[in-house]
């Protein structure tokens, strides 16, 4: 009985040392606040009879969550939504379409962050994003929801105790997420944008 016991200690000690590890360097949870512009880069493929369809850049505040399994160790996901503006051309002369659409890319990473610099905390990660689009009219323009996979880099600069400033970049990678139809304009748009955000983050 004796050794079960001591070996249940074990078995928690080894969950919870990381931890605590984690809480002495300022603690597991950070919440920050970001203004963020989405800047597409989106690629057409399949264009018919001079489709072109270009998704203008989004200024936006982002809220995150990032929980330290380790001191290294996180995983943060983060929520926002942003409003694009999509101008469709015809023959590349005349305006075919102007339409708009909310974006919301809610975006899951784990990341590994570098703790051995003293005025700043840099971080790289990479994970899992979920695209879903919401027109404020029908259009010409038709995208659905999508997944792919978004790259992350990214750094924590200490302002004073367990305040930082931060400056995070994404990239998601190229997907298909629509297409151009307006008229006899036809244009399939793949979807990569960058996300870079300024902002502030509590860790607690």
């Amino acid at each position: 009985m004796k050794k079960k016991m001591m070996l249940l200690i074990g078995l928690l000690g080894a969950l919870i040392v990381p931890t605590v590890s984690a809480i002495d360097n300022d603690g597991v949870f950070m919440v920050r606040g970001r203004l963020i512009n989405v800047i597409p880069t989106e690629k057409q493929d399949r264009v018919d009879a001079g489709g072109n369809s270009t998704i203008g850049k989004s200024l936006t505040p982002e809220v995150d969550f990032t929980y330290f399994f380790t001191p290294n160790i996180a995983a943060e996901i983060n929520l926002a939504a942003s409003r694009h503006t999509i101008k469709t051309e015809h023959n590349s002369v005349r305006l075919a379409h102007k339409e708009s659409t909310w974006i919301v890319p809610p975006t899951l990473t784990l990341q590994y962050h570098f703790t051995s610099l003293a005025f700043a905390k840099p971080y790289v990660g990479a994970g899992i994003n979920y695209t879903m689009f919401h027109h404020d009219r029908s259009g010409s323009t038709h995208h659905k929801n999508h997944s792919t996979l978004a790259l992350q880099a990214g750094v924590d600069i200490p302002i004073v105790k367990n305040l930082y400033a931060n400056i995070d970049v994404k990239k998601l990678l190229p997907k298909k997420s629509g297409h151009v139809d307006a008229d006899d304009a036809f244009a399939d748009i793949k979807m990569s944008p960058w996300i870079v955000g300024v902002g502030l983050g509590v860790r607690f």
